[in-house]
């Protein structure tokens, strides 16, 4: 995945595609995310947080800008904010997540994508929806039951 101004992304989608890519597509997505470009909003973004009262964590928190587990609320702040203008290690933050024994997650939010991307890395995790009610009531009570 490469991130960008919309214009150089069409060209390196040209250029790809010229190259014998197999698939060279843009992502549907309203902003240029986990790049330089978000600068202006993850200096946003660290002005607000700083107003955010956020206590320690009670289970891992995993963030992919390392690919590391955070358990101070400092530090978990300050990587959401690099996370806004840096790339993700999404392969080795997935690889973390199974290696401290996670099998199961739930993507948040409309669609699946996530949850493939995490099953073609760690086939083993399980991965449900939260699209509806109804896939978020299966999910809970498969995490639960």
């Amino acid at each position: 995945v490469i991130a960008g101004k919309a214009c150089a992304v069409d060209k390196a989608i040209e250029l790809c595609k010229e190259a014998g890519a197999k698939r060279a597509l843009p992502l549907n997505v309203s902003v240029p995310s986990h790049c330089a470009l978000m600068l202006p909003a993850a200096e946003k973004l660290e002005e607000e947080l700083m107003e955010v009262q956020m206590n320690a964590p009670s289970i891992p928190v995993v963030q992919n800008v390392n690919a590391g587990i955070a358990k101070e609320p400092a530090e978990i702040k300050e990587n959401l904010i690099k996370q806004l203008s840096r790339p993700v290690l999404w392969l080795n933050s997935v690889q973390l997540i199974h290696k401290t024994g996670v099998n199961k997650v739930v993507e948040c939010g409309p669609g699946k994508v996530l949850s493939g991307l995490i099953r073609r890395i760690e086939s083993e995790i399980q991965c449900f929806g939260s699209d509806s009610n109804a896939n978020l009531d299966s999910a809970v009570a498969e995490m639960t039951g």
